[in-house]
């Protein structure tokens, strides 16, 4: 017991020393810390604002460094007051990376404005005594809105695809969407970001019209700055759409991408219906689940290697030619949902899909046949020799070589269609 409390006394003392040794590093590297990077929300129109949160932040001991995309960069300085000049960057009067050609600098200069750093955006001045505001450049509607153009562009393209494209989830792939909750979560996230980029664009709008149009410095974006500012660091680039949108396809745990399984995962297979196993075995099982369906996609193939005896005229030998000679396989999904419109939907996309292809489908009407299975509805694809069996809840397909007999159907009913029971 005694030597319990020994431990977690030194156990104790060494937790508070790490802790004084992680504060006295952080001290440290506070004390030595000669750059910052501040988030660069700052659009065209901000130009104003701009210079005076660069005078702010050279009051404070920063001066800017270099002015990217995405980060302010700042190096350590005594506290001083500066004042800047904000340009607006034009393609005639920068070359490669944004740097400025020589007569632009000089002609600043001359009016004793010193050159700091660029971006596509602006260019940076300090005003050394300089009295009064330079002449900025004018802004124009395109350059000021070219991004949301591209992105306006972007989003009338998806929306264009998924209405035309007879692959996407308001067509052939809708049993995949509405049934897998990531798929359906993403699609949220990206509805999410086109809203704020909408609403971004029209403060911006409106913030042009009263800085460019109405010449009015004073209005209230200065106030309404902080609610794009965080706008901004949401929406700053599509690479955080790009980040969820991977995230969720790698936690995704039933994704396409999932090898063979075990044969006794299967809610039914080949041994059920009394098929010889052959020695080469395939199986596979895919499960989806979201708040509007449920799918289950279930696959049990067997067959065996056949080795041909090949003879080479170039080589004047024989080699070993290896095929794959099926014996019996045995396929099925059921798509099950409480919605009658989604049931009616995902039959629509399945008997769509049938008719992309030019398969013969044809609709049962024998009595006899539908009481067997229980069902409202009965297709038969021939081609393919599969079935297609629609209850008020569920869509079951099935194809294989396999009888369906009584008892068979019997136990596709009791094993497959409450496999999907997950």
């Amino acid at each position: 017991m005694a030597k319990i409390k020994y431990i977690n006394y030194y156990l104790n003392i060494s937790l508070f020393k790490l802790v004084l040794d992680i504060t006295y590093v952080g001290e440290f590297m506070k004390k030595e810390k000669k750059k910052l990077k501040k988030f660069n929300s700052f659009d065209l129109l901000d130009a104003e604002i701009l210079e005076e949160y660069l005078s702010k932040m050279a009051l404070e001991g920063w001066i800017i460094s270099d002015i990217g995309r995405t980060f302010l960069t700042f190096e350590k300085s005594t506290p001083k007051v500066i004042k800047f000049f904000a340009d607006i960057t034009t393609n005639d009067l920068v070359g490669d990376n944004y740097i400025p050609t020589t007569d632009y600098v000089n002609h600043f200069k001359e009016k004793g404005l010193e050159h700091v750093c660029g971006n596509d955006d602006f260019q940076i001045f300090i005003k050394n005594g300089v009295k009064g505001t330079p002449e900025r450049r004018k802004l124009k509607f395109t350059r000021v809105f070219k991004n949301e153009f591209s992105q306006l562009i972007s989003i009338i393209f998806i929306f264009l695809s998924l209405l035309l494209n007879d692959n996407s989830f308001l067509h052939d792939s809708f049993i995949t969407f509405i049934s897998d909750k990531y798929i359906i979560l993403c699609m949220i996230f990206g509805g999410i970001i086109v809203v704020l980029n909408l609403l971004s664009t029209i403060l911006k709008i409106d913030k042009y019209i009263k800085v460019v149009k109405i010449n009015n410095d004073n209005f209230v974006h200065r106030r309404n700055f902080k609610i794009r500012d965080i706008l901004s660091k949401v929406i700053n680039s599509n690479f955080i759409f790009f980040l969820m949108t991977l995230s969720i396809t790698l936690l995704n745990p039933n994704g396409d991408l999932g090898g063979y399984t075990s044969k006794n995962e299967l809610p039914v297979s080949l041994e059920d219906f009394d098929v010889e196993i052959q020695e080469i075995r395939q199986c596979d099982l895919k499960k989806t689940s979201s708040p509007f369906a449920k799918y289950m996609y279930g696959t049990d193939d067997t067959y065996k290697e056949v080795v041909t005896k090949v003879y080479d005229e170039e080589s004047n030998s024989y080699y070993d030619e290896y095929s794959e000679e099926y014996s019996a396989s045995l396929s099925y999904t059921v798509f099950q949902s409480k919605s009658d419109k989604i049931i009616n939907k995902a039959l629509d996309s399945i008997l769509r899909s049938y008719d992309k292809f030019a398969l013969d489908c044809e609709k049962l009407n024998d009595a006899r046949e539908l009481k067997k299975w229980g069902a409202k509805e009965i297709y038969t694809i021939n081609t393919w020799d599969e079935k297609v069996i629609v209850y008020s809840d569920k869509i079951l397909k099935i194809s294989g070589d396999i009888e369906y007999n009584e008892k068979n159907i019997n136990i596709i009913k009791d094993k497959v269609l409450n496999g999907v029971n997950f």
